[in-house]
């Protein structure tokens, strides 16, 4: 069990120090970084992440929309891959 949670956490931060590397590249705001990392983490909607972050769902269509202008993707499924 202890080994299944160090693993899980160092997972957590690789995944979080890539995220982090990979919006610097992209010049994405902080807020964009955290909508960029939960999509990546755990692929939730929109209303959801909204929920999470204690934003409305415009807020995050608008982070979404910056996010892919930014990466020159065309969708988050583009942006994913």
């Amino acid at each position: 069990m202890l080994l299944n949670l160090i693993g899980s956490k160092t997972k957590s931060m690789a995944l979080k120090n890539y995220v982090e590397q990979y919006a610097k590249g992209f010049h994405l705001t902080e807020r964009e970084t955290e909508v960029f990392y939960h999509l990546v983490n755990r692929i939730v909607s929109p209303a959801e992440l909204g929920k999470k972050l204690e934003i409305s769902l415009h807020t995050v269509n608008n982070h979404l929309k910056k996010i892919l202008e930014k990466t020159n993707s065309d969708s988050k499924t583009e942006l994913l891959a």
